[in-house]
């Protein structure tokens, strides 16, 4: 390759291509996570993890026609997500790992059409104890019983291997293969520490000394603390990496997340600090860095934007501020960090979905927080992560989308006896004129509430445009 190339092309260059693979719970995969499509067979069907092994997947003809995309210049449309996240002044995942591979000084041979996978995503069920408001039934067992009683119908595609099947799935007979070579791994759920499977995985990856190179990354939702678990991983595990998902804070948790009660949460939050914090035995010398790392993650949209210097305000105040100090003995343990997500889909749940009208307002509790009683934000954390949520805030707000929002936040509502009104009341006390006018427009308009229930079964309106 011409040594310029990867600099010339650095504004669509994504090391994920060339290395990585995402699953979905049921088998189905993506180049990332946020990927916009599925990967497909030359003959259309959708790969399954169920039925071809991840080298298959890596180095299928779509993942070929990704990377030459790349490598020309283009910025491929199931990207989409990552250009909108840089547009918007964000730091998207593209950069995020374009930047952990020089970091961890990861050769890529961006040259190469045969790639080895190193770094997974995997989703490892649906077996959940929550249904977040932005999820389904694809990601949580929860939402699967409430979708069905509510007569909605579920996707799922038709494949003769279930991903779980342990007796005939691929994934789990390849297990020897592709743990040879893969550095790190992120798993997803549904909720890990919920999921059989996920045990299960931990135990062959350790069974077969594969755990010993590999980086353990877990997405979990702060609903369960296993001590047991959390010994053998940080025992056999290269390192292993705690991410806790936590989008509100106390009601507006229980509201958001639904499933397990906030006091429990926050007790398993306080459990999970008092590890990162007391990590020490874990070190197998003195020059070996922690070997627990942990971070918070804030998805952010339309449910959650006006309270959010108030959940950072919770993280600082409870953990961030104890963390970056000496103990004793001279040890750094490393501050700890939040990550700003914003919700892109479902579109109806996406932080710009608020009336433009008043959406002045709304923001202000977010730009001046000092007026609320909280602490002026931190200028760097302004600028670097606040600023991009901001941008994609005030985008426009599709009508469709809002209308949906309301439709949907009513429906749910209903079936689990809970109200929004009474959740975020200085919220709706915003919002009131426009939400009893949203209201007026679908009920008992049949053309209305049919495409509105056609933009939520679909997951949002096409905002390719």
């Amino acid at each position: 390759m011409d040594p310029n190339i990867k600099r010339k092309s650095g504004d669509s260059f994504c090391a994920l291509a060339w290395m990585h693979t995402s699953s979905e719970p049921y088998g189905t995969c993506r180049s990332c996570c946020i990927a916009r499509d599925h990967i497909t067979r030359e003959d259309g069907k959708i790969y399954s993890l169920a039925e071809y092994t991840v080298s298959d997947i890596i180095n299928s003809t779509y993942m070929k026609k990704l990377r030459t995309a790349m490598r020309n210049g283009g910025k491929p449309k199931q990207c989409k997500t990552c250009w909108d996240d840089e547009a918007n002044g964000k730091e998207s995942k593209r950069l995020i790992y374009n930047k952990m591979v020089e970091h961890v000084n990861m050769e890529i041979d961006y040259d190469a059409e045969v790639c080895i996978p190193r770094d997974l995503q995997i989703n490892i069920g649906n077996v959940c104890n929550l249904k977040c408001r932005t999820c389904s039934p694809v990601c949580s067992s929860k939402w699967a019983v409430e979708y069905r009683d509510r007569g909605k119908d579920i996707w799922k595609p038709d494949f003769d291997t279930e991903f779980n099947d342990f007796e005939n799935s691929v994934f789990w007979h390849d297990i020897d293969n592709w743990s040879k070579t893969v550095e790190r791994l992120e798993i997803m759920g549904g909720e890990p520490f919920y999921s059989k499977s996920f045990k299960k995985l931990v135990d062959a990856l350790i069974d077969n000394g594969s755990s010993k190179h590999i980086s353990m990354n877990l997405s979990t939702n702060g609903t369960i603390f296993n001590s047991k678990m959390m010994d053998r991983m940080l025992r056999n595990f290269k390192r292993v990496g705690i991410n806790l998902s936590i989008d509100g804070i106390g009601k507006h948790f229980d509201y958001i997340r639904h499933g397990v009660p906030w006091e429990t949460v926050k007790s398993n939050l306080d459990s999970f600090f008092h590890l990162y914090m007391n990590q020490l035995e874990y070190k197998q010398n003195k020059n070996d860095g922690f070997k627990l790392s942990m971070s918070y993650t804030i998805t952010i949209g339309n449910l959650n934007i006006f309270y959010l210097k108030d959940i950072h305000e919770f993280f600082h105040k409870n953990y961030i501020q104890y963390t970056g100090v000496q103990d004793e003995f001279f040890n750094r343990i490393p501050f700890l960090e939040i990550w700003n997500n914003v919700v892109h889909f479902p579109s109806f749940y996406s932080a710009n979905v608020l009336p433009d009208e008043v959406k002045g307002k709304i923001l202000r509790r977010v730009t001046r927080p000092q007026e609320y009683g909280m602490d002026a934000w931190d200028r760097d954390t302004y600028v670097n992560d606040i600023t991009p949520i901001l941008n994609h805030a005030k985008k426009g707000c599709k009508n469709d989308d809002w209308l949906a929002f309301v439709r949907e936040t009513m429906e749910t509502d209903r079936y689990r006896k809970e109200n929004f009104e009474e959740t975020f009341p200085e919220l709706f006390e915003l919002l009131k004129p426009y939400w009893e006018k949203a209201k007026s427009e679908f009920i008992n308009e049949e053309s209305k509430i049919f495409k509105l229930d056609t933009i939520i079964r679909n997951k949002g309106t096409n905002n390719d445009s």
